[in-house]
């Protein structure tokens, strides 16, 4: 039975008073029960030194039935059930007056009553004036709820009315002889760590001071699902992944890369290794992450080549593809319609066209790194740094620069000798008649643009 269950229907008995007491009785029903009560109100003056008097209202409720429950309330929310009665006082004095009078002669026995008589209620009414109150959460000072506190912790009082968590804030100010009991609720929030979650109840925290309140180490390597500033707020999910990383050294072994390269020295749908693959090693050093414990990835901090590996090349055959790797579009905004170029200087026709390799890492006389797309040629002829287009109407070379010579180009054997990266590639091509189609001269800036994109380059000579 609570007091918030309890309707009061009609007035029983009219008002009394007995000194700073007043009683009043009314007839009630409890909803929970659907029985009749007895609802006795008790109203007390309380006055504490020269202060104001201060009216405590007391609410008892009695099954008329049973006739033994008590309740005591300041309010009709809560009822608290206790032992305590005004009929129950009245009770008392009325037999520790008969067991007096039986013991003593009534001189003694009237001087010890009134003792007694004296006492008690200086007592009693001493402990109703440090009554604490406690006020519901989310209101500043709501329905005071009296309490009896015999010396009791502001917590252990509010406890007496309220449910609490560890992390609910238990404040006291203080007004006059009356303590007023204020509880923050604390909110709940969900914790992952390690890949476990925990709710946990706070207050007034930021994810910082929650790790730190749980005895959570960490470190900005860490993964925060929020900002560790972030004040946290009612059904939170946080997490925190703990990054870990650790140095490794290997001797290790660095296969080989294989390189598939359209050409149109062979039919469509056909294919060849023209370079075979060779593993390399090295002497790395790897920073690996490990996230929860669980290894994530590497980072690698240091390669020390040990051995030189190469790419496998495999051609393709597509007649469609140009055999050099270099753009024109890179130098010049010129299209190509009908196998050659838009707009060009001159045109060498038939010129006769060979091909040669010396594998990668090789300068031409010009002092350019040499890729396929670099030609040699007679410079007294063709200058180096001159950008050429070369193709015939069954055969396409593409975009080519000047950059090297030789003995049958000085001696006039030949016209063009086109640079391959593999020797097989070169004997695919074998001897052509060509079209060489002038179409200007790079200049430094140029090469150096080209050059900063990937390519080696070394200055032109003059």
């Amino acid at each position: 039975m609570t007091a918030s269950n309890i309707r009061v229907e009609r007035k029983e008995r009219p008002l009394i008073k007995k000194g700073n007491i007043s009683l009043q009785y009314f007839k009630g029903w409890d909803n929970s029960t659907a029985r009749p009560v007895d609802v006795e109100v008790a109203e007390v003056s309380i006055r504490q030194g020269f202060a104001s008097p201060e009216n405590i209202f007391f609410i008892s409720v009695a099954d008329s039935l049973s006739n033994s429950d008590r309740f005591l309330s300041g309010d009709f929310l809560d009822a608290e059930k206790i032992n305590f009665s005004f009929a129950g006082i009245k009770k008392f004095f009325a037999a520790f007056e008969r067991f007096i009078n039986k013991i003593f002669v009534p001189r003694f026995a009237a001087a010890i009553i009134s003792v007694f008589f004296l006492l008690v209620p200086l007592f009693v009414f001493s402990n109703f004036g440090n009554f604490s109150y406690t006020a519901d959460e989310g209101e500043e000072f709501p329905f005071l709820r009296p309490s009896w506190t015999f010396g009791k912790s502001s917590r252990e009082i509010a406890e007496s009315h309220l449910e609490l968590h560890d992390a609910d804030k238990v404040t006291v100010k203080k007004f006059g002889s009356t303590d007023v009991i204020s509880v923050s609720r604390s909110y709940p929030v969900n914790l992952t760590v390690d890949g476990k979650t925990e709710t946990i109840n706070v207050l007034d925290l930021s994810f910082a001071d929650l790790l730190k309140s749980q005895g959570i180490e960490f470190d900005l390597n860490d993964f925060f699902s929020h900002s560790l500033s972030k004040k946290l707020e009612s059904g939170d999910n946080l997490v925190i992944k703990k990054v870990d990383y650790k140095v490794r050294e290997i001797d290790e072994i660095v296969p080989f890369e294989t390189v598939y390269k359209p050409t149109p020295m062979m039919s469509e749908g056909n294919s060849r290794i023209v370079q075979n693959g060779i593993d390399g090693r090295s002497f790395r050093t790897y920073k690996d992450r490990y996230i929860d414990g669980e290894y994530s990835d590497s980072m690698l901090l240091i390669d020390i080549p040990q051995k030189t590996g190469r790419r496998e090349i495999v051609v393709v055959g597509d007649p469609e593809a140009p055999a050099s790797f270099i753009d024109g579009k890179d130098f010049v905004d010129i299209d190509i319609v009908d196998g050659k170029p838009v707009e060009y200087e001159s045109v060498i026709e038939n010129a006769v066209c060979t091909a040669y390799s010396f594998g990668p890492g090789i300068w031409g006389a010009s002092g350019m790194y040499l890729i396929q797309g670099f030609v040699a040629t007679n410079p007294d002829v063709i200058p180096y740094g001159t950008l050429m287009y070369i193709a015939n109407d069954k055969f396409t070379y593409g975009w080519a620069v000047a950059a090297d010579c030789g003995t049958a180009m000085m001696q006039g054997l030949v016209d063009i000798d086109c640079y391959f990266e593999t020797y097989d590639e070169s004997c695919m091509f074998g001897k052509k008649q060509l079209d060489v189609y002038i179409v200007g001269r790079l200049t430094q800036s140029q090469l150096e643009e080209y050059a900063a994109n990937g390519m080696f380059y070394s200055r032109i000579p003059s």
